[in-house]
C-alpha cells in the first residue's frame, strides 16, 4: 500500500467559489434577525475542515463506486496569505494499493489521446508560466514504479485528477456531496463586552 501525501484535485478552493462560506453566514443571520452581520465571530477554520471532509468523502465515494479501494485522509486546508495567483488547497493523504494504482495507468494507456490532451493542457509551459513537468503520457505512466522520484505524488493526482475529469466527475457533483456543510457555519454571538476585549 503506498502512502501518498498531496493535494485534491479538482477542488477550486473557498475564496470566490460556490464552496464559500457566504450561504452560511446568510442563514446564521436569518436564525438570529436581530444581530447584524459584526455581531458575529465565524469559526472559518472549522468551516472549511468540514468541507474539506466532505470533499474528499465525495471523490473517495465516487471512486469506490467505480471499484477502486482508494482511502484518502484529510490533513488540512492550506490558504495563500494573497489570492490574486492561487485559491485554497486541501492537503491530503492517500493510501494506494499496487493494483489500483496500475488501474488508473491502464485507463489513461486505454485513453491515450485525451491524456495527452490533458497533460498539454494541464501541464504544458506556456506565456507566464514555465512548467517542470514532462508532457509524454510515457513518463507519467513509468512514475507510478518509480516511488522515489520527485515526480512520483504528482504523477498519481494528475492520472488521478485526469481519471475523475475524463469520467464527467464534476464540481457540481462535488458541491452538492457538500451541501449540507456548506450550509452551516459554527459561530458566536459577541457581546458588547467581547466586542471591548
Amino acid at each position: 500500500m503506498k502512502k501518498i501525501e498531496s493535494y485534491l484535485p479538482l477542488f477550486p478552493g473557498f475564496y470566490g467559489t460556490h464552496f464559500e462560506s457566504d450561504q452560511a453566514e446568510e442563514m446564521a443571520l436569518e436564525e438570529n434577525q436581530d444581530a447584524n452581520y459584526d455581531d458575529f465571530e465565524f469559526d472559518y477554520q472549522d468551516y472549511m475542515n468540514k468541507v474539506s471532509m466532505s470533499a474528499i468523502g465525495s471523490v473517495e465515494n465516487y471512486l469506490k463506486h467505480d471499484g477502486f479501494s482508494i482511502g484518502i485522509e484529510f490533513d488540512k486546508v492550506y490558504s495563500p496569505r494573497y489570492y490574486n495567483f492561487s485559491n485554497d488547497q486541501i492537503y491530503c493523504t492517500y493510501s494506494v494499493s499496487d493494483v489500483d494504482y496500475a488501474k488508473l495507468v491502464e485507463y489513461c494507456e486505454a485513453n491515450y489521446k485525451e491524456f495527452k490532451a490533458f497533460l498539454l493542457e494541464n501541464y504544458a509551459s506556456c506565456s507566464g508560466f514555465i512548467s517542470f513537468f514532462d508532457t509524454k503520457p510515457e513518463t507519467w505512466f513509468d512514475e507510478y514504479l518509480n516511488e522515489d522520484s520527485d515526480e512520483f505524488e504528482q504523477s498519481f493526482v494528475g492520472i488521478l485528477e485526469f481519471y475523475l475529469q475524463n469520467e464527467e466527475y464534476t464540481l457540481d457533483d462535488m458541491h452538492e456531496d457538500c451541501q449540507e456543510d456548506c450550509g452551516y457555519i459554527d459561530y458566536k454571538l459577541l457581546t458588547k463586552k467581547d466586542e471591548e476585549l
